[in-house]
């Protein structure tokens, strides 16, 4: 699972918009990618959020208490535990991961995640 930057991000290199689109996630959810530079054609956190939890409840449904490994690039992945914690979603970048980043996100005692 990716998040969709739109036709006018798609194949540009990591800074020529993504960090624009940071900065306007945190201010709202709704944001969709690219807009700032010429399409709206992206997705928004909320469209990525939305995705996520239909993806976990399908698993949660299929694989009840099994260990799962998710591999995705990492906004997605920065959106999937902002989502999972029920935090702020538009500070997604707080939980940005680096890149090849294990991290494990669970439902056991002591995690943030009991479940959609």
């Amino acid at each position: 699972m990716e998040r969709d930057f739109g036709t006018t991000l798609e194949g540009e290199p990591y800074g020529v918009g993504y960090v624009s689109t940071w900065d306007e996630d945190a201010k709202s959810t709704k944001y969709k990618a690219g807009t700032l530079q010429g399409s709206d054609d992206g997705e928004s956190v909320d469209d990525v959020s939305t995705r996520l939890r239909r993806m976990f409840k399908v698993l949660e449904e299929k694989h009840s208490g099994d260990d799962i490994l998710l591999v995705s690039h990492g906004d997605t992945l920065s959106i999937m535990q902002a989502t999972m914690e029920e935090a702020d979603t538009r500070q997604h970048r707080k939980f940005s991961f680096e890149n090849c980043e294990l991290r494990l996100l669970g439902t056991g005692p002591g995690s943030e995640y009991q479940g959609f």
